[in-house]
């Protein structure tokens, strides 16, 4: 694993910088269904994640495109993701695992639901050792709600 860069005055501002561009309000969710569906219309992204509206959905993909984490396709048929968006890809889905392990020690959040599949997380083996990594997938379906598997 790769240590967080730091400076003498503290962690990279860059590192900083990053966390919050992708920690802002569904980012995380609009940046893992381009990586899932590589290709969606802006119809298709907004059915895969139930309370996002549609101004909400507009300003973040523009804000993601503005870096280059997601084009908009030229023929105007939808969006995709980036080389660099898609290397955010396996960022997202240790952050995904971290909060399926810690998920009942972070406790409930006023206007967050607790994930559907934390109870499915490995727990520890007999001798104490943690069972090993969740393999989250989240599926868009382009009439409903996206479906989400874990396989621990």
């Amino acid at each position: 694993m790769e240590a967080i860069p730091k400076t003498s005055e503290g962690y990279c501002a860059q590192v900083q910088f990053a966390a919050e561009l992708v920690g802002r309000r569904w980012t995380a969710s609009i940046i893992g269904v381009l990586c899932e569906l590589g290709h969606a219309r802006f119809r298709d992204i907004k059915a895969s994640i139930p309370g996002l509206s549609d101004r909400l959905l507009a300003d973040r993909l523009e804000e993601l495109e503005q870096y280059g984490i997601t084009r908009r396709c030229p023929d105007g048929s939808g969006y995709g993701i980036t080389e660099k968006g898609r290397e955010l890809e396996p960022i997202l889905g240790s952050l995904g695992t971290w909060t399926y392990k810690w998920d009942d020690e972070l406790g409930p959040k006023p206007g967050r639901k607790n994930c559907p599949s934390a109870e499915a997380c490995p727990e520890p083996d007999e001798d104490g050792t943690e069972a090993g990594p969740v393999n989250t997938t989240v599926t868009a379906a382009p009439s409903g709600p996206a479906q989400v598997r874990v396989d621990a």
